[in-house]
This record gives C-alpha cells, structure tokens and sequence, in this order.
C-alpha cells in the first residue's frame, strides 16, 4: 500500500469505538450498496458530494462554504485531495476522536491496522471497481447521517 494511504486509511477504524455496532453494519452496508449500484462515474460524483458534507466539519468558520471551496482544486488534481486529506484531516480527525474515550484502545487498533494494510499492494485508485468508495462512503454516512 502508497505510504500515504498508511497513514490514511486506518482513521476510520476508530469509527468501531465511537458508535454502536448495528450503525457501523447499516451505514457502511449503505456505502457499499451505493457504490455496488452506481456507475463509476456516479460513484466519484457520491464520493465528492459527501465528501464536501463530511470535511465541513474541519473548519470552524464558513463550514460549507470552505469545503466547496476547498473540493474544487480537488476536481482537477486528486493528489490535492490526497495532501489536505493525509495531512490535516486524519490529525484533525484523531484529535476529535482520541479525546472521546477509548483512548489506548484506538492507539493499538490504529497501529495493528496500518500494520495489517502495510501488506495490502499498492493499487490505483481506480483498481478493484472502486470497492473502496463504499468504506470512504461508509464512513462519512456513520458521522453525517447518524
């Protein structure tokens, strides 16, 4: 798995300490369902359409107008999207999530998951059907939907 995608693909693990378990199964089943549904081009549309819901969270003032803003670099080069989402809003996130209880507990499940997915091959981001979508789709849905 790229380097970057170690340090960004386990902040949603915490997501099994913050919320109960049946809203974990329903919401990322919906993720997956959509993404199993959807044409490819449909799939990126929910991505960056939830995505601008999700990442508003990351900004104190002008929430929704900042996310727009800050999502349409991210039409024209996704390493943009890659940066911001490597480098401020996975800390962003584990500082949120870290404070809520749990701490020790998601520390071991964040460091044996990027340990599990350091054997994970690296992989274009259009690989695999995009089954990837479905766990980003997932994820956002448990925060925003709940």
């Amino acid at each position: 798995m790229q380097p970057w995608l170690l340090f960004l693909a386990p902040h949603g693990i915490t997501d099994v300490f913050d919320f109960h378990w049946s809203q974990i199964l329903f919401f990322y089943s919906l993720g997956q369902f959509i993404t199993l549904i959807s044409p490819s081009f449909l799939r990126f549309t929910w991505l960056y359409l939830f995505s601008i819901l999700h990442i508003r969270n990351d900004f104190r003032y002008y929430p929704w107008t900042s996310s727009i803003l800050l999502h349409l670099p991210w039409l024209i080069n996704n390493k943009i999207a890659i940066g911001y989402l490597t480098f401020i809003h996975t800390p962003l996130h584990y500082r949120r999530t870290i404070g809520d209880g749990y701490m020790y507990s998601k520390i071991i499940s964040i460091i044996l998951f990027t340990y599990l997915c350091s054997f994970i091959p690296d992989f274009e981001l259009l690989d695999y059907h995009q089954y990837w979508i479905g766990v980003i789709l997932g994820h956002i849905f448990v925060h925003e939907l709940n």
